[in-house]
């Protein structure tokens, strides 16, 4: 019974479906790195729309956050650096 109700959850359809794709994850890095590539992004452009309305300061302070998370090191570049 509890099986059945796993299958009609999103959790179940999700697991079911994955049993005979294999590993869906076919990205060499990983979740932690995509997540602060995506707040770089956004905090990049919102760095773009603080410098178009005159907030310069915000803007600056948004910018360096952006690029310290882009070209923050990550454990993928770690393992490359450091054979």
């Amino acid at each position: 019974m509890l099986d059945a109700l796993a299958r009609r959850t999103n959790t179940g359809r999700m697991q079911a479906g994955r049993e005979h794709l294999g590993n869906v994850n076919t990205s060499s890095e990983s979740d932690a790195v995509r997540l602060v590539r995506a707040f770089a992004v956004r905090a990049l452009a919102l760095a773009l729309v603080a410098s178009l309305i005159d907030q310069q300061m915000l803007a600056i302070l948004l910018a360096l956050a952006g690029f310290g998370l882009l070209f923050a090191p990550t454990p993928d570049r770690w393992r490359d650096a450091f054979p």
